[in-house]
């Protein structure tokens, strides 16, 4: 099993509590054949939008991105032709498991994020709402559905392991004689 430890910001926290996430109505389910195929498209860089397992039109224009690279019939359908195409990635696994860090719970975060783009410049960061946020941009999805894929946990905390969607590139499988300096300036370039 991948193990990831996500890094967010450096800010360092002498504890980080443990931080409710579940929203107030069940998610709805994740399709595991279109989350792979999204997962497929993000890596070879078709840009699919939210890794969601749910159609959309970013989906059907990565589609049809791929199928006009491969020679198909460009319909932005996930038909049989363009599984057939996909098969030399199917060894591409469409979730895998993080391990959180404190630095997942760290922020910034603020309590109220204006939707009045200037009153968002006047915040003092960039920030999330909460630490489910964070971690579902960092992954190409939304709280929803890590909250999907993670049936049953209502709380997360440092060390605790979820599924996530399989969004970071290959690069982050680093070596195991990597410095820790070395891994740090990588995990701030993407």
């Amino acid at each position: 099993m991948l193990r990831i430890v996500l890094p967010v910001l450096a800010a360092a926290v002498a504890a980080a509590p443990a931080i409710s996430q579940a929203p107030s109505s069940a998610p709805a389910p994740v399709d595991q054949k279109v989350l792979r195929a999204q997962v497929i498209l993000d890596k070879l860089g078709f840009g699919p939008g939210i890794l969601d397992g749910r159609g959309g039109e970013s989906l059907k224009n990565a589609l049809k991105g791929f199928q006009e690279s491969r020679g198909l019939k460009v319909t932005g359908v996930l038909d049989a032709a363009t599984i057939t195409a996909m098969r030399p990635y199917g060894g591409t696994r469409p979730t895998i498991e993080a391990t959180l860090d404190r630095a997942a719970f760290t922020g910034p975060f603020v309590p109220v994020i204006p939707k009045d783009y200037a009153e968002q410049a006047k915040l003092p960061a960039m920030a999330y709402g909460r630490p489910l946020e964070a971690l579902a941009e960092r992954f190409h999805t939304t709280p929803a559905v890590l909250v999907a894929l993670n049936p049953g946990v209502s709380t997360i905390r440092p060390g605790d392991r979820i599924t996530v969607p399989n969004s970071l590139p290959a690069s982050r499988a680093y070596p195991a004689d990597a410095t820790p300096q070395w891994r740090r300036s990588e995990e701030h370039t993407s």
